[in-house]
């Protein structure tokens, strides 16, 4: 397999791979036992502030939608998507310590960072390996051959 379908792989099996773990608790109830379920909702019966929900809502709708942009534009080779879908990258984990507790089983945690990985060896490879070629354009090309 050529680095191009590796790479390809990788970033189609990420988004994936982020979208089961995300469903997966959904999709598979009693994954975890009743009680740390029941402890869970207890925890979230406090409704947010009006405009906390709404900005978290618009924040999560420009994550996804980046995040199916950046993937596209990887999957493309252009040229703005490394540096999309990296500072995207840094941008998303920054929010992290901002969301409070979540409660995944095991399986979608599994899964979500299986995905992580998967999306950052894909970026190492955008900007590492030979395919960054194919990101900086012709001129790069005629200069590096």
């Amino acid at each position: 397999m050529n680095q191009a379908a590796i790479f390809r792989f990788l970033v189609l099996a990420s988004l994936v791979l982020a979208v089961l773990g995300s469903l997966v608790d959904l999709l598979v109830p009693g994954l975890f036992p009743k009680q740390i379920d029941d402890a869970y909702e207890a925890y979230l019966t406090e409704e947010p502030e009006p405009w906390v929900a709404l900005a978290m809502g618009v924040f999560a709708v420009v994550l996804i939608v980046g995040a199916i942009v950046g993937t596209v534009g990887l999957y493309l080779f252009k040229r703005w998507s490394r540096g999309f879908s990296f500072w995207l990258t840094v941008f998303s984990m920054a929010s992290y310590p901002f969301l409070g507790p979540i409660l995944y089983s095991g399986w979608a945690f599994l899964l979500t960072e299986l995905g992580m990985v998967f999306w950052g060896a894909a970026l190492a490879m955008a900007y590492f390996s030979e395919l960054k070629l194919r990101f900086d354009g012709e001129g790069a090309r005629v200069m590096a051959g």
